[in-house]
C-alpha cells in the first residue's frame, strides 16, 4: 500500500490453490474499513468474464470512495485478466483494453492488430462508429477462436438521428456490425449534440439495454455538468465515462466526481500518443524499472484505478504495452507523474470538449 497513506495494513495469505491464490488486505483509512480482494490467475487460461471475480472490489464506507484517488489503487498484482465491477450491472470490464481508432481506417490492419491483442491477452476491445471498423473488430473475435463471453468489446454512437426509435436502429446497426450478438458496452462518444440530443441517445441506449443487445451502458468526454444532467431524466448510472487521462491531463474535477458517483473511469490516449516519451522523467522512471515510456504510463493509469486503453498497430508494441505486471511504481514515482498536469486542458492531445453545452 502507499505509504502517503494514514493507514494499518494486516495481509492474509490464503493456502493457494493450483490455479487462485486469494489475498485479503484490510486497510483502515482514519476508522473507516475498505477490503480489498485480489485474485491471481494463471497467465495461459482465459477465463470467462461472466465468471471472473473483480480484482478490486471495495467495499465502502460512507468515505471511502473519497480515498480512492488517495489510495490509488496500489496494488502490485495486477495481471492482465483483473476486471472491475460495473455499476447496476452484474457486467466485469477487464482493466486494461485495446483501442483501435486509426485515421484514415484501414479494416485488414484492424483485424491484425486486434488479433495480436488478442493472443497477447487483451480481452477487451474498443472500438465506435466513429472509427469505421466495427466490423474488423467482430471478424478479428470471430477469427481468434475465443467464447464470446471471453471478449468484452465496447462501442459508441456518434450522434442522435432525430429521435429515440431512429437513434435506436442507429445502435441496432452497430450492433449488427460488429456480429457478435451484443455488445459489452455501448457509450455515447460525445456531449456536443447539446441537452436534448445527450438525452435522446441515453433513452435509445437505455432500449437498448433492456432489449439485451448490450450489457452496460455508458458515456465518454462527459463532464461533471453532463453528468448531473443526466440525473434529471434517467435513474441509470453510466457505467463508465470514458475520457482522455494521462500525467499530462488529468481531469480531477471529473475523476473525482466519477469515484464519488461509483462511476468507472476508462483513460483514452495514455500514451499521450508517443509526444512525451522523451521526457526526462518519464525517460529516468522507465529506465529504473527497465521498461519503455509506454509501459510506465499504462502502469500510472492502473495505480490511479483508471481503465487505460492503450492503442497500437505494431504487434511487438501491443504485446509491450500489456507487459506491465511485474513491477510496480513507487509513492515517490506516482507523485512524479501526478505532478505533470498542466493547467486548464493544455495537456490535451484529442480536440474533444468536456466542457460544451
Amino acid at each position: 500500500m502507499p505509504k502517503s497513506v494514514n493507514c494499518q495494513v494486516v495481509s492474509l495469505s490464503l493456502p493457494a490453490l493450483r490455479t487462485v491464490v486469494e489475498i485479503l488486505q484490510v486497510v483502515q483509512v482514519f476508522g473507516n474499513p475498505i477490503k480489498y480482494v485480489t485474485r491471481k490467475l494463471p497467465p495461459n487460461p482465459s477465463p470467462s468474464l461472466s465468471n471472473l471475480p473483480p480484482s478490486t472490489q471495495p467495499i465502502q464506507s460512507p468515505t471511502s470512495i473519497s480515498f480512492i484517488k488517495k489510495i490509488q489503487f496500489a496494488m502490485p498484482d495486477f495481471t492482465i485478466h483483473d476486471v472491475l465491477p460495473l455499476p447496476q450491472t452484474p457486467i466485469k470490464i477487464p482493466r486494461i483494453g485495446f483501442g483501435v481508432f486509426q485515421d484514415p481506417p484501414n479494416k485488414p490492419e484492424c483485424v491484425k492488430s486486434c488479433l495480436a491483442a488478442l493472443e497477447a491477452g487483451y480481452r477487451h476491445i474498443d472500438t465506435a462508429q466513429y472509427y469505421d471498423n466495427e466490423e474488423a473488430v467482430g471478424e478479428a473475435v470471430r477469427q481468434s477462436g475465443l467464447e464470446r463471453s471471453d471478449v468484452f468489446v465496447t462501442t459508441k454512437i456518434q450522434k442522435p438521428q432525430g429521435g429515440v426509435e431512429e437513434t435506436l436502429e442507429s445502435l441496432r446497426a452497430s450492433v449488427d456490425r460488429i456480429g457478435l450478438g451484443w455488445v459489452d458496452l455501448f457509450l455515447i462518444h460525445m456531449p456536443v449534440s447539446g441537452p436534448e440530443g445527450r438525452r435522446e441517445m441515453w433513452k435509445a441506449l437505455e432500449k437498448l439495454k433492456d432489449e439485451g443487445k448490450t450489457k452496460s451502458i455508458g458515456v465518454s468526454n462527459f463532464g461533471v455538468k453532463h453528468l448531473e444532467e443526466m440525473k434529471g431524466y434517467s435513474g441509470t448510472i453510466p457505467a463508465v465515462n470514458q475520457i482522455e487521462l494521462h500525467p499530462w491531463l488529468q481531469q480531477s474535477e471529473i475523476v473525482d466526481y466519477c469515484f464519488k458517483e461509483g462511476i468507472v473511469v476508462e483513460a483514452y490516449t495514455p500514451l499521450v500518443r508517443a509526444l512525451k516519451n522523451d521526457e526526462p522523467d518519464l525517460v529516468s522512471i522507465a529506465e529504473a524499472h527497465s521498461v519503455t515510456p509506454a509501459q510506465v504510463l499504462v502502469r500510472w493509469s492502473l495505480q490511479r484505478g483508471f481503465v487505460p486503453l492503450p492503442k497500437s498497430y505494431n504487434p511487438e508494441r501491443i504485446r509491450s504495452n500489456a507487459d506491465v505486471y511485474d513491477f510496480e511504481l513507487s509513492d515517490e514515482e506516482m507523485e512524479k507523474l501526478n505532478g505533470k498536469a498542466l493547467p486548464g486542458g493544455e495537456g490535451a492531445v484529442c480536440p474533444y470538449d468536456v466542457n460544451c453545452p
